[in-house]
């Protein structure tokens, strides 16, 4: 079984070469507008934004980043931008695949978003879940019950 075994940042590339490679070989209607460029990279930094205060949060209660190994996390995080979403990383990694389809034009590209988030629902998120409810209990199920998974 393939849960946790892939890293997140591992799927950002496949998934960033597969929108790259449909567009090359594969794109579907072209969505061009003078300033895509400019909005691609605005979603591609705040994407980054995301994924690194994310990750500072967890630095700052000295608690395990690595997404492959939930059972080590040592606190709960619920503070910061944490408060509005369970998985800011996810998110931003999301917008800068976003960002990065815009870039290309390609509507195919757009069309690999729900992949993305399938795929982390699926190999990571759930199982980081279930790791996270049995170290955590109740704290984490309250957590989840009043804030989103991805927004």
């Amino acid at each position: 079984m393939l849960k946790l075994k892939i890293p997140p940042v591992f799927q950002v590339l496949i998934y960033g070469s597969i929108i790259w490679l449909l567009d090359k070989y594969y794109p579907m209607t072209t969505i061009n507008f003078p300033s895509n460029a400019l909005v691609a990279i605005v979603l591609i930094v705040l994407g980054a934004f995301m994924v690194f205060i994310g990750g500072v949060a967890f630095r700052n209660v000295r608690t395990t980043v690595d997404p492959r190994y939930p059972h080590n996390s040592s606190t709960l995080v619920i503070v910061g931008i944490y408060k509005y979403t369970r998985n800011p990383m996810y998110v931003g990694m999301l917008l800068s695949l976003l960002g990065i389809a815009v870039y290309f034009g390609s509507l195919s590209g757009v069309f690999m978003l729900p992949f993305f988030i399938w795929s982390m629902n699926e190999l990571q998120i759930k199982w980081e879940e279930k790791a996270l409810l049995n170290k955590f209990g109740e704290a984490y199920q309250e957590y989840m019950n009043n804030v989103r998974r991805w927004l």
